[in-house]
């Protein structure tokens, strides 16, 4: 249960993904791999492509424990520069880390249009694949 909700919270970390998928029509995930493993440091690794418009039906379900949305996704789903990614769709390639002791989260996340992720897939592909965390 605890390697689940693991996961769960981590996939979610910067965007509510759950919350987005919840209507397939205005999200899909492209790829994930929660098999991660670089010695003890686990995670997980998602593409996946929303309509932005779709954003601001999911910022009601970006809460935290409390009820809450979290500042920063309060700022990407209605901060002023949300408006920016309207009417298109948004890429999102990212993957999530969490420590052996569990007390340590490391985050990256590359983002953009899907016109702008498709044009540049194999850059940001590499990219991402590079990314290296040293305890």
């Amino acid at each position: 249960d605890r390697d689940q909700s693991s996961f769960n919270a981590l996939r979610n970390y910067l965007f509510p993904v759950d919350g987005l998928l919840q209507d397939p029509n205005s999200a899909q995930v492209l790829s994930y791999d929660d098999r991660i493993d670089r010695d003890g440091i686990r995670g997980v690794h998602i593409v996946f492509q929303f309509r932005s418009s779709a954003l601001a039906t999911a910022q009601a379900a970006a809460t935290d424990a409390t009820g809450v949305a979290s500042d920063l996704q309060r700022t990407l789903l209605g901060g002023s520069a949300a408006a920016l990614l309207n009417p298109d769709y948004v890429t999102v390639d990212q993957i999530a880390l969490v420590s052996v002791d569990t007390n340590q989260i490391y985050f990256m996340a590359v983002l953009c249009s899907a016109a702008c992720y498709d044009r540049n897939r194999i850059d940001i592909q590499s990219i991402v694949s590079s990314w290296t965390v040293l305890p």
